[in-house]
């Protein structure tokens, strides 16, 4: 349960930063790269710092909590701290769909997670422990940050010319 709290609010940390962005950008479009920059960096300088604390010292963040939360959850900490770039890549696309105003993507993205997610705990066999279901969850925002990666970067890329605001409609689908 630790572990999931701790990237949790890892996560929300990102997707409050994100919102504030998209609410500025849609705004304030004439301030949209400042606000992107500054919310990127943000967004990097967090995750550049729970990451490697997550995959390099679990031990350590669980040690206050006793040995048994040390040696169920170090694993699983690890598992979704590795997870936590690849969930900020899908964050940073949905943030764009927001400012473009397309619903789509976000409800295909929250759908395949979902679902992901659900048919992959019923599939780990009970054996596995709860590890299995940080892998998993790795898995599948490893897999949708290659999806939207790609669109993402493109868009932001168009979002930041100074010369040509983001149309409601141009976002191409992962």
């Amino acid at each position: 349960y630790v572990p999931w709290v701790i990237t949790t609010m890892i996560v929300l940390l990102a997707s409050s930063t994100l919102i504030s962005m998209v609410r500025e950008t849609v705004a304030r479009p004439e301030h949209a790269a400042a606000t992107q920059t500054r919310s990127l960096g943000l967004l990097a300088a967090v995750i550049g710092l729970a990451t490697p604390i997550c995959l390099l010292l679990p031990r350590l963040v669980l040690w206050p909590l006793g040995p048994e939360y040390v040696d169920e959850g170090a694993t699983l900490l690890r598992w979704s701290g590795l997870a936590l770039p690849a969930a900020t890549v899908v964050l940073v696309y949905w943030s764009i769909c927001l400012v473009a105003r397309r619903a789509w993507p976000v409800f295909w993205i929250n759908m395949t997670t979902a679902t992901a997610m659900v048919v992959g705990v019923f599939l780990i066999p009970r054996s596995s422990g709860i590890a299995a279901v940080g892998l998993l969850y790795c898995l599948v925002q490893w897999g949708l940050a290659i999806v939207v990666a790609g669109p993402a970067l493109r868009s932001l890329r168009r979002m930041r010319a100074p010369s040509a605001p983001l149309p409601a409609r141009s976002l191409p689908s992962p």
